[in-house]
């Protein structure tokens, strides 16, 4: 892969990260995103972009744009682009079309395709482009983080194409069962527990749904889109899945929770979210991995993907 270097100019203090505890956490003006950016937090989110290719069939979009972004001169944003994994795969992919990514943090690599930029914006509040300029629009596990959704999807709206399609992925944090009999309604079970405490915290923190994705779909419709579809996979917690597929993506999950957990609760359950001591927060975390990788909870999480059309 021939790439580029030095694609992005960052205002130093955009680098000076916050220092809390053992996590760093981004430095983007007054961006009230909960969750850290340090080497853990980023491992994490990679682990989970991979998970979500493998749950979708190795497609890096279900959108039907596969034609358009082909042809030369397309373009193509992705919002809340992270490390930019995505990003740059989809610039391997579509190597005629112009990719560029979004974020508060400057984590991306420096060495990318030659096709792909980033830039260090705040989505909502600081980031615009030309009216209609964009054929394809995504945004990964991002609309949690959104402050004003009719708001974001307004300005969409705005930036694509006649005929340009957006895609949103994320997955519903509060773990579900299938009718088993694994995790009967009145069973304690931390991980459940867990997810809803952050949403609570995320929500007093950085006044956001953790949850709205799966509210995607009438919100993209009250924005005027068409041809709204709606998606929703299973994604399993652990290793007791049967199939191949969803077996690695249960251990994929796994992974990526036992991991980030500590990162999901250094603010939303802290000091500025729930009030909670670190050692309370530690003490409660015993239990939660006790109960994410025992095998008798046969847990899953809704993994949704809501893709529509700007009507030509």
């Amino acid at each position: 892969m021939e790439g580029q270097e030095d694609f992005i100019d960052v205002p130093e203090d955009i680098r000076n990260y916050v220092e809390e505890g053992n996590f760093r956490f981004h430095a983007y003006q007054n961006a009230s995103y909960a969750f850290p950016n340090d080497d853990t937090a980023q491992s994490v989110e990679d682990e989970r972009y991979v998970l979500g290719i493998i749950l979708c069939e190795d497609r890096l979009h279900l959108a039907p744009v596969a034609s358009e972004l082909s042809k030369p001169g397309a373009r193509v944003l992705d919002l809340g682009t992270g490390t930019g994994l995505w990003a740059m795969d989809m610039g391997d992919h579509y190597p005629h079309a112009e990719i560029i990514g979004v974020d508060i943090s400057p984590i991306q690599p420096t060495l990318v395709p030659e096709n792909v930029m980033f830039l260090v914006a705040d989505m909502e509040q600081d980031f615009d482009g030309e009216d209609e300029s964009y054929d394809f629009i995504h945004a990964r596990h991002t609309l949690e983080c959104v402050v004003d959704p009719a708001g974001l999807l307004s300005k969409i709206y705005r930036l694509l194409k006649p005929g340009g399609y957006v895609e949103f992925h994320g997955n519903d944090h509060i773990p579900q069962v299938d009718d088993d009999g694994t995790l009967p309604p009145n069973t304690s079970y931390a991980v459940r527990e867990l997810t809803q405490l952050v949403a609570e915290g995320v929500k007093r923190y950085s006044k956001t749904e953790y949850d709205i994705i799966a509210q995607a779909g009438p919100l993209v419709a009250a924005a005027g889109f068409e041809s709204v579809t709606s998606e929703m996979r299973k994604l399993p917690l652990g290793l007791w899945p049967q199939d191949l597929r969803m077996h690695t993506c249960g251990f994929h999950a796994l992974s990526s929770f036992m991991r980030g957990m500590r990162g999901l609760c250094a603010r939303t359950l802290g000091p500025e979210g729930l009030g909670w001591t670190a050692p309370q927060i530690e003490a409660f975390l015993t239990t939660v991995r006790r109960d994410a990788v025992d095998p008798r909870f046969h847990a899953w999480f809704p993994y949704h993907v809501v893709y529509a059309r700007k009507p030509l």
